[in-house]
């Protein structure tokens, strides 16, 4: 028999001050838009093969603020 592998689990966060930034966060009009923008073109990109590197490639985008 072949053992199955388990998918490595994340310990679950419950800081109530970041719970209190992201409902903050998601009650914000220009953050839900920027967000969604944000989404589609990711998705967008690597609809159109645009995802394998270069200026956009989300997978390799460090020093996100």
């Amino acid at each position: 028999m072949t053992p199955t592998l388990q998918p490595e689990r994340r310990k679950r966060s419950s800081d109530p001050l970041k719970i209190a930034r992201l409902k903050e966060k998601i009650n914000n009009e220009a953050y839900l838009q920027t967000a969604i923008q944000r989404l589609a073109q990711v998705v967008s990109n690597e609809y159109v093969g645009l995802g394998n590197g270069g200026l956009y490639d989300e997978r390799k985008w460090d020093g996100r603020q």
